[in-house]
Order: C-alpha cells, then sequence, then structure tokens
C-alpha cells in the first residue's frame, strides 16, 4: 500500500464492527470503513471471501491465542505477497498496489 494511502476495512453489520468504540478506533487510525447494508450479505463480496480463505487454509487448531495469531499473520502476509490472483491478472495484491 502507497505511504499516503489509507486502508480500507470491510465489515458485515455485526455488532462488533459497528460500535462506536470499534469505529473511533479506525476513524482515528485513518481507515476507511465499508460495511455491508443492512440484511444483504451478499454484498461486501471482498471480506466474505477473504474470510473463506483464511477459513478453508487455517483449518488446524490452535493450543493458544498467540499461536492462532501468528499462524493468521502468515497467513494474511502470504495472501498479499505470494498467492496470485485471478481477478488481478495474476498478480499479487502487493505487486497490484505498488504500482498504484
Amino acid at each position: 500500500m502507497h505511504k499516503y494511502q489509507r486502508a480500507k476495512r470491510y465489515s458485515d453489520r455485526g455488532i462488533q464492527f459497528c460500535s462506536k468504540d470499534y469505529t473511533d478506533i479506525l476513524i482515528n487510525a485513518g481507515h476507511r470503513i465499508s460495511m455491508t447494508e443492512e440484511n444483504h450479505c451478499y454484498e461486501n463480496s471482498v471480506a466474505e471471501r477473504i474470510n473463506k480463505t483464511i477459513k478453508f487454509e487455517l483449518y488446524n487448531t490452535f493450543n493458544c491465542f498467540k499461536e492462532a495469531q501468528i499462524a493468521l499473520k502468515q497467513a494474511v502476509f502470504l495472501y498479499n505477497n505470494a498467492r496470485i490472483h485471478q481477478h488481478l491478472g495474476f498478480l499479487t495484491p502487493h505487486f497490484v498496489h505498488q504500482a498504484v
């Protein structure tokens, strides 16, 4: 991501994502927030697709929270930096964002 480009957080309208505390933290950190409309689970397909991919690839169980955090961090890194995406012309998200 370009150093001046703000991150965008995709989420559904789960209560945890709509809470004032959570949205204030994101806004204060400079993030843009994108949420689905009420009762439209298919609107935020980007977030849902990423969640599905991570759940599919992280099928293990973990002995502790820290172990899960490490595995998730590694999965996100690989998803963005090593895995090519058909909808990005068989490039990685990191490569595409660097070109912007």
